[in-house]
């Protein structure tokens, strides 16, 4: 993929090779039972447990290392809207797309948990992301999520904005 300051037009693709031991080794010591759910009043829509709170149990601290080391790649950009997404098994997202403000690139997903059952659909593309791989994505392309497997799906992502 190249790295400019034009916003990302595919749907999901590898960016490059990254090491998350640490940060697989730090959510490993969390329960799933401590991470906060999303309501939603109708249970045929679930939504993943989402942590966006740089507090939470030192997620801001935990994950500053990579984002530093990702958004050197895109000069003159900064670092936007930085979570935490379990999807556990037998869940779906449904088909959505994401408005993104004028100065949005792309979102890197960063997988540091996953099995081969967990996919990203964009119509009728699967796209499985690896642990140990970030890959750029285009969430205002309709997409939807999938965890089939008997493991959850745990993400780490954030979005690149153009400017400082």
């Amino acid at each position: 993929m190249e790295r400019s300051m034009e916003r990302y037009r595919g749907t999901a693709e590898p960016f490059r090779e990254v090491d998350v031991s640490g940060l697989v080794e730090w959510l490993s010591a969390i329960p799933l039972e401590d991470w906060p759910q999303q309501d939603r009043m109708d249970p045929d829509y679930p939504y993943p447990a989402m942590v966006s709170n740089p507090e939470w149990k030192g997620f801001k601290e935990k994950t500053q290392a990579l984002v530093d080391e990702l958004v050197c790649q895109f000069e003159g950009c900064r670092v936007e809207h930085r979570m935490l997404s379990v999807v556990i098994p037998q869940q779906r997202i449904a088909e959505h797309d994401d408005m993104q403000p004028e100065d949005w690139r792309l979102r890197l997903h960063v997988p540091l948990v996953t099995n081969d059952m967990a996919v990203m659909l964009f119509g009728t593309k699967a796209v499985h992301m690896e642990v140990g791989k970030v890959y750029a994505v285009n969430t205002e392309v309709p997409h939807a999520l999938v965890n089939l497997g008997e493991k959850p799906r745990i993400h780490f992502f954030f979005d690149i904005h153009e400017g400082r």
